[in-house]
């Protein structure tokens, strides 16, 4: 007959969480099972998966970022657990971080996340000059793969300047409301080529700059209020809301002096979904 062998009461070997165990190959928690199968499955090096392991037994679930809970089960959460780089010029270091707070760092090193984090804060409350820095990583497009990465040519019936043709075919492009259009113009007519967010002053000649001009919608998705920004400041803002967005960057901006704790709020318009392997 079959014999019945009772479970053994053991610890996680990643979370330390108190398990029954089965079987001898049983090591891990449910949560950290799943964890370890979606790490393997991104092809991480091994001395990353030595080092998020590290992390996780010092640090347990938590964001490197913000000091958040992270959400191990829902991938539609914006808190969703994810691994980053923090310098990507060493693929052997990686930790955890929020999805939102992924898509916010993008292609930034820790630092440089750090920098302009604080940067925008004191632009919004003590509006200080924003000042640039530069970004190790940005490469973003390739100049034979994008169909609006030069200068358009213009003809003589053109209204436009080189510059503010190609804008114009930008936002033709992006498909924006005539109405909205004419905002973005009377904002251009008003203040030249400035992000709406820091005040400073756009690249509009080189698309692989991480200043380029770009169209960000204050409300993700919804195309009545669009504001010319910087790239950099797009792929941060993301699919957060202008209050959502101005909340965080207070919010990181405390924990990263201070060490005070990022607060959740909920964020009425995430839609990104990571889908676990």
């Amino acid at each position: 007959m079959f014999a019945y062998k009772k479970p053994v009461l053991k610890k996680c070997n990643l979370c330390g969480k108190r398990i029954f165990v089965r079987h001898s190959g049983e090591y891990y928690c449910q949560s950290c099972s799943h964890f370890i199968r979606r790490m393997h499955s991104l092809g991480l090096t091994e001395k990353a998966k030595k080092s998020i392991h590290k992390y996780v037994k010092k640090f347990s679930f938590i964001c490197a970022y913000s000091g958040v809970n992270l959400e191990l089960k829902d991938y539609t959460s914006p808190w969703y657990c994810n691994y980053n780089f923090p310098d990507k010029r060493n693929l052997n270091i990686a930790v955890l971080s929020a999805a939102v707070f992924t898509v916010m760092k993008a292609r930034l090193t820790k630092t440089e996340f750090c920098y302009y984090v604080l940067q925008l804060y004191n632009n919004r409350i003590k509006h200080t000059k924003f000042k640039k820095r530069p970004i190790v990583h940005w490469k973003l497009l390739d100049p034979n793969g994008c169909c609006i990465c030069g200068q358009p040519k213009i003809s003589t019936k053109s209204h436009y300047c080189v510059t503010c043709a190609h804008a114009a075919h930008r936002m033709h492009m992006l498909r924006l409301p005539t109405t909205t259009r004419e905002v973005i113009w009377g904002y251009i007519r008003k203040y030249g080529y400035v992000c709406y967010y820091t005040g400073m002053k756009l690249d509009i000649t080189d698309p692989h700059s991480p200043w380029y001009l770009s169209f960000d919608h204050c409300t993700p998705r919804d195309p009545k209020k669009v504001v010319i920004t910087s790239i950099l400041i797009n792929e941060m803002k993301n699919e957060l809301s202008e209050k959502e967005f101005w909340y965080y960057i207070a919010q990181l901006a405390n924990h990263f002096r201070k060490g005070t704790p990022v607060r959740k709020i909920k964020l009425k318009y995430w839609s990104r979904q990571y889908i676990p392997s």
